[in-house]
């Protein structure tokens, strides 16, 4: 979606980069913290089934690629003042999803 905005408008939107960065930083940490995806309730309780299969094919997929199609077919401009604005909302939202993640981890 990035690259095919890049096409359309000749650089990159703030608000694609922005959408960009935060799915590659749950992507990273999903890999660098993989040891507690083996403990959340769909692999724990639930076990590998078709929830898992669907999710993970086409419900991840789809719904993770939205916010970059939506950006690409209806361009939107931050102003600085957003831009921050929103990555500090990401920035505190991801420090309390990692800080209460590890803390669950350690307790198991």
């Amino acid at each position: 979606m990035l690259l095919k905005e890049v096409e359309l408008r000749g650089s990159p939107s703030v608000s694609m980069l922005l959408v960009n960065a935060f799915q590659l930083l749950y992507v990273t940490d999903a890999l660098w913290n993989e040891e507690a995806v083996l403990s959340t309730m769909d692999i724990v309780h639930d076990g590998f089934g078709f929830m898992l299969a669907f999710g993970d094919l086409v419900w991840v997929p789809f719904t993770y690629s939205l916010q970059a199609a939506f950006l690409v077919s209806h361009p939107h401009t931050l102003t600085p003042f957003n831009a921050l604005s929103i990555f500090l909302l990401n920035g505190i939202g991801y420090y309390i999803f990692r800080k209460s993640n590890s803390e669950k981890n350690q307790s198991l």
